[in-house]
């Protein structure tokens, strides 16, 4: 009896339990509960968000810092004591009073519903394929290369990576439960982070190369091809038939670009070019704008990466290179520089 007893207490007091956490204030409070979850999430990605400006804008993300290192400088530049909350850490503190009146404790805690970072952005860039690799695409351009696309996606890759780093140490850190403003942050970090010399981070170095690289390679590569679209339209203008017989190739090889709208755009770029040899939009403009010499180069280029693509499978451009490049480059003021450049080209 006094076990049935004991069995009917239990079963009424959990009856009366759910009862509790289905009675319309239940649901009440749940329902505030998820939207302050939703609130919390979305300040926190707000906050986030500036504290990366932030730290880009002090030079955190040039130079290197070990995890205890960096706490243990922040509490010493940052201290919480005196400081107003942030927005995040009072409406963390709300959710949990209202969590604690229902007494249930049910949902995420609000600070773990909102300290993940947002879906890391996909890389900006990938490392081209071994097909990609073994034929020659219009896509190479401007500054499609493929050794910048790999080192743009290693750039990605380490940016995303020390983002996330920097935050989880912002977040031990404390740097999320209280405010500071743009121009203490700046100040202070600079005072404190960056007095001593360190060595420049993994992103620094990387994004050093890429300047190198950006500065050295396609500056070269878009001289060159621009020196032999310039070749093309010299022989155009002066030979009728030279002009007949390339044009349609080159309409052609502008299309296979991987992307058929870009290949598409490229042709209606050129099309007055087709249309014409002498067409002004491949010459000096009686306006030489920056915008009209940017336009001219660009259509030069495409035209020499035509070239560099197809010299040794069409005849006619095979034919009118080994005859005519060097004279023409022998014009030019840079003659011995860029004969040089396009010594491939030129077989000697």
């Amino acid at each position: 009896m006094v076990a049935a007893a004991g069995s009917g207490e239990r079963a009424g007091a959990m009856k009366k339990g759910r009862k509790a956490r289905n009675s319309p204030r239940a649901a009440d409070v749940r329902e505030r509960l998820a939207a302050l979850d939703v609130k919390i999430a979305r300040v926190r990605e707000r906050e986030q968000r500036l504290a990366l400006r932030r730290l880009y804008r002090a030079g955190y993300f040039a130079v290197r810092f070990r995890n205890g290192e960096f706490a243990e400088m922040f509490a010493k530049a940052f201290p919480a004591e005196g400081r107003r909350p942030s927005t995040v850490s009072r409406e963390e503190a709300r959710r949990a009073r209202l969590a604690a009146k229902q007494g249930s404790g049910s949902g995420a805690r609000g600070r773990e519903a909102g300290v993940a970072t947002a879906d890391p952005p996909a890389a900006r860039g990938a490392t081209m394929t071994a097909e990609e690799r073994e034929r020659l695409d219009p896509a190479g351009v401007l500054d499609d290369q493929e050794s910048l696309q790999a080192l743009d996606a290693e750039i990605a890759r380490v940016r995303e990576r020390e983002e996330r780093l920097a935050l989880s140490r912002l977040d031990r850190a404390g740097y999320f439960g209280f405010r500071i403003t743009n121009g203490e942050f700046a100040e202070t970090f600079a005072k404190v982070f960056l007095t001593e010399t360190r060595r420049p981070s993994t992103l620094a170095r990387l994004e050093g190369r890429r300047v190198a690289h950006y500065a050295g390679q396609r500056a070269r590569d878009a001289r060159r091809k621009a020196l032999l679209g310039g070749f093309v339209v010299a022989q155009c203008r002066h030979k009728a038939e030279v002009h007949a017989a390339l044009v349609p190739d080159i309409g052609e090889w502008l299309m296979t670009h991987r992307n058929a709208a870009v290949g598409a755009k490229n042709v209606e770029t050129l099309s007055g070019f087709f249309a014409d040899a002498a067409d002004k939009g491949l010459s000096g403009p009686p306006v030489n704008s920056r915008k009209a010499r940017k336009e001219r180069t660009h259509r030069l280029i495409l035209l020499g990466a035509w070239v560099l693509a197809r010299r040794e499978r069409l005849k006619e451009l095979r034919d009118l290179v080994a005859e005519e490049l060097a004279r023409f480059l022998d014009q030019g003021r840079r003659a011995a520089l860029d004969k040089a450049l396009l010594k491939d080209v030129l077989g000697k």
